[in-house]
């Protein structure tokens, strides 16, 4: 009884372990929606895609740093690294002026049948994610500060699809739902490039199994750190400014000091040098008898 006990205990933990582990690697599909007119992406043949690997959440939220201007984190690995390269055009200074990211939860890989029809979602990039139990940040420096136009990030979470799946189940209704928000996106997205003249990138994440929670998978969280760069210039500026008037003071003394030394042995040289007549003596104050 107690071997049968022990037994049953044993094939539990186990089990727990697999379904804890099959929910740790969740995954879900992304699609990156470039403009027709300006790339930003790199162009992919269909067998590439098929080839790609997936992708984790530190991948995506790096990938849109990147998109937004902004240098990946440190922590990013050699692997993932050469993900981005893949993805990204390698220019710097081409990157959009906006990123459009959705997170749309309760839509599966199963149910995104695209349309060959839909051009949007035909040269867009897909990839796997792999979702896991964790969420990641996206680090974006503090610019309240900056006088520059730093790119803007549009984010947002849809429910539409998890509502209809938890009402009429996976087909069906919920199957129509997703082919009617993959044809309304692409109508907002067209929307917005027309309006950012091109200059917009998409996100799409497709959740098919989000947490209880109402949280994002990809949360936003701006630091306040700045460079060593910026906090040595914000420091020495007062210090600056006090070199410079004294650098200009400076400079005028010098010159006038200059000027007045050159205009004392111009005269010394022409009143030693003038010729001794009686209208250079009258003009030297010497007294004629």
């Amino acid at each position: 009884m107690d071997f049968q006990t022990s037994s049953s205990f044993r094939l539990l933990i186990i089990f727990s372990l697999l379904c804890l582990q099959a929910r740790a690697e969740s995954t879900g599909s992304i699609f990156f929606l470039d403009s027709p007119t300006h790339r930003f992406l790199r162009t992919r043949s269909s067998d590439a895609v098929a080839q790609t690997d997936s992708m984790f959440l530190p991948e995506v939220g790096a990938a849109v740093s990147v998109l937004l201007g902004f240098a990946p984190p440190a922590t990013l690995s050699a692997a993932s690294s050469f993900k981005l390269n893949e993805l990204l055009k390698p220019n710097p200074f081409n990157r959009p002026h906006a990123v459009f990211m959705l997170e749309v939860r309760g839509a599966e890989d199963s149910q995104l049948r695209v349309d060959p029809d839909n051009a949007m979602f035909s040269r867009a990039y897909r990839s796997n994610v792999i979702l896991g139990s964790n969420k990641a940040n996206i680090e974006l420096p503090d610019l309240l500060e900056s006088m520059g136009s730093p790119a803007e990030l549009l984010t947002g979470c849809f429910d539409g699809i998890k509502a209809l799946q938890e009402q009429y189940g996976s087909e069906g209704v919920a199957q129509q739902g997703v082919e009617l928000f993959l044809t309304t996106i692409s109508k907002i997205f067209d929307s917005l490039q027309a309006a950012y003249k091109g200059q917009i990138v998409g996100v799409l994440l497709f959740n098919g199994t989000p947490p209880p929670d109402s949280d994002s998978m990809l949360n936003v969280i701006f630091t306040s750190q700045s460079s060593s760069r910026q906090l040595e210039e914000k420091e020495g500026s007062p210090d600056m400014t006090i070199v410079r008037v004294a650098l200009v003071r400076r400079t005028l003394a010098w010159i006038t000091g200059i000027i007045l030394l050159v205009s004392t042995l111009l005269g010394i040289y022409f009143l030693l040098n003038m010729p001794l007549t009686r209208d250079t003596l009258l003009y030297s104050n010497v007294k004629l008898d």
